[in-house]
């Protein structure tokens, strides 16, 4: 997905400025070993931050259970 931001953000040492394009990519979500353990396994279970995937629309009420 390509999104246009609405204002600047910075991550890490890049700084996407307002008004540029971002390319989106969901299938890299929820996928950092530094954060998720065994990142490639489904569980929705799984404590900590929510999941990206489900962040918007009819599956996000089911993530705040």
């Amino acid at each position: 997905m390509v999104r246009t931001t609405t204002h600047d953000h910075t991550f890490s040492d890049v700084t996407i400025h307002a008004g540029e394009p971002a390319l989106v990519v969901l299938a890299a979500a929820n996928r950092d070993p530094a954060i998720f353990n065994s990142p490639d396994q489904l569980q929705t279970d799984r404590p900590g931050p929510a999941p990206l995937t489900f962040g918007h629309g009819a599956h996000y009420a089911w993530e705040q259970h």
